[in-house]
């Protein structure tokens, strides 16, 4: 649902950030968002082991879809940076602040919650759109897509940190949406809520 949305900005001249979340199975989009007019950069955990990393990334550069591992130089920052610059797509989770003071208070299920920035920095820094992304299981073989696009109107009366703060809530109503659907399909597993 939504895969218009998605399709209207692979046409467009700017890249576009992808906002996950570990709700469904998030992997499954490298796979089923399969295209060529764009690569996507999809920032992943960096300390998986490497046989598993080997083997996703051989399975998923098929596909366009090129793996960033966050590594303690920060190197996948000026990765990310880069794609945005020349057109492409970034994809992030949203809803794991790993320990980082960079986030967001947001409300969700009506309380608060710490949201990382990161995604909703990059699309204020660049100008670019976001879309969350839910991939939900439906059936042992089958599953949907959501793909639902974070508007701003009048982005350029909007103040860079006012922008994140704003995209960052958006995505914590998408998420809370999603949930209330799947509610057997978000994998947390620490207590998210302040």
């Amino acid at each position: 649902m939504g895969n218009e949305h998605f399709l209207r900005m692979l046409d467009a001249d700017k890249g576009f950030v992808l906002a996950s979340s570990h709700v469904g199975n998030f992997e499954l989009s490298g796979y089923l968002l399969r295209q060529e007019k764009k690569r996507i950069y999809g920032m992943v955990f960096g300390k998986e082991a490497k046989e598993l990393m080997s083997r996703r990334i051989s399975a998923l550069e098929v596909n366009n879809v090129f793996t960033v591992p966050v590594l303690g130089d920060m190197s996948h920052i000026f990765t990310l940076n880069n794609a945005l610059q020349a057109g492409d797509i970034v994809s992030m989770p949203c809803d794991r602040n790993f320990g980082s003071a960079k986030t967001v208070e947001c409300d969700f299920f009506k309380c608060k919650a710490d949201f990382p920035q990161g995604a909703f920095a990059l699309a204020a820094m660049f100008e670019v759109p976001v879309i969350a992304i839910f991939v939900m299981k439906q059936s042992i073989t089958k599953y949907k897509i959501y793909l639902r696009p974070l508007l701003i109107d009048n982005v350029k009366l909007i103040k860079r940190d006012e922008k994140i703060n704003y995209l960052a809530q958006l995505f914590a109503q998408e998420l809370e949406n999603m949930l209330r659907q799947y509610p057997e399909q978000w994998f947390n597993y620490y207590n998210f809520w302040k």
